[in-house]
């Protein structure tokens, strides 16, 4: 079991929105595309419209963007390729989108909030007024 955390920023960088959510895999390139997916979906229901995914699996980023660079996810392991479609529904609706891997060390936002929310055991979109802002410094 672990947490995802989607960290949502405006365009100069302030943060707008702090969701997380509780996720149950055993293999971590799932549980990776999940949160990519989830990512997506929160996006979507916020009404973003330019999105830039970050995350810190190169494995994750390559499966998403496998099936926009070569078409059909049939290279893609089996227990992606659901995942991916999911991503794709989501992230197609969204006006602009991309994913790009970003070194862990430079993450430390996502996985302080991640981790914070397993901790307090807090889940869902988290009212940035009653955040641990020290959090958002990472």
């Amino acid at each position: 079991m672990f947490a995802g955390a989607a960290i949502f920023r405006n365009d100069q960088g302030t943060f707008s929105h702090v969701s997380t959510k509780r996720f149950s895999y055993s293999d971590s390139l799932p549980g990776e595309v999940a949160t990519l997916v989830w990512g997506a979906k929160s996006a979507q229901r916020l009404g973003l419209h330019n999105v830039v995914f970050l995350s810190d699996s190169v494995e994750a980023v390559n499966s998403v963007c496998w099936k926009r660079l070569q078409g059909l996810s049939t290279s893609l392991h089996h227990n992606v390729q659901d995942l991916v479609s999911s991503f794709h529904d989501s992230a197609n609706q969204l006006g602009l989108w991309e994913a790009s891997w970003i070194p862990r060390r430079n993450n430390g936002v996502a996985h302080a909030v991640a981790k914070w929310a397993l901790d307090a055991n807090q889940f869902g979109n988290i009212e940035l007024s009653n955040f641990d802002s020290s959090l958002l410094t990472c």
